[in-house]
């Protein structure tokens, strides 16, 4: 009768629960493994693909030499993209230092002041209502 009883059924589930619950921190701890492991590969990827930008874009500059030469001397040419690219870069600085500008310092002004005028009703409100 106690082989049918409720403790060995009790007992068994349980263990079940505990097999199941180690079988899911297992899953678990593969899952993170591929997806750390997918992510460090993307990182990679993604910062080899970088390097390989400025040498593109070399390249680029070099072809736009190269085809201005056709029409004009090879110094003059080379002149001509270097100040294009030079204006390219002045207007990024320039936009980005304005954004940074306006960024700092990281206080929200606009809610500042509102709550200085609301301060300031508050205050009229409070002296011209009587007690």
């Amino acid at each position: 009768m106690k082989k049918n009883g409720l403790f060995p059924g009790l007992k068994r589930l349980v263990c079940d629960i505990r097999r199941l619950a180690r079988l899911d921190v297992e899953l678990a701890r593969a899952e993170l493994r591929t997806k750390a492991r997918n992510a460090s590969i993307g990182v990679g990827l993604l910062i080899g693909a970088l390097l390989v930008v400025p040498l593109a874009l070399a390249a680029l500059a070099t072809a736009a030499i190269l085809a201005l030469a056709l029409v004009l001397p090879g110094w003059a040419a080379a002149l001509i993209v270097a100040f294009v690219l030079i204006v390219i870069v002045a207007a990024a600085i320039g936009a980005g230092a304005r954004l940074l500008r306006s960024a700092f310092p990281p206080l929200p002004r606009k809610a500042i002041e509102k709550t200085k005028e609301d301060l300031k009703w508050l205050t009229r409100r409070r002296k011209s209502t009587p007690e």
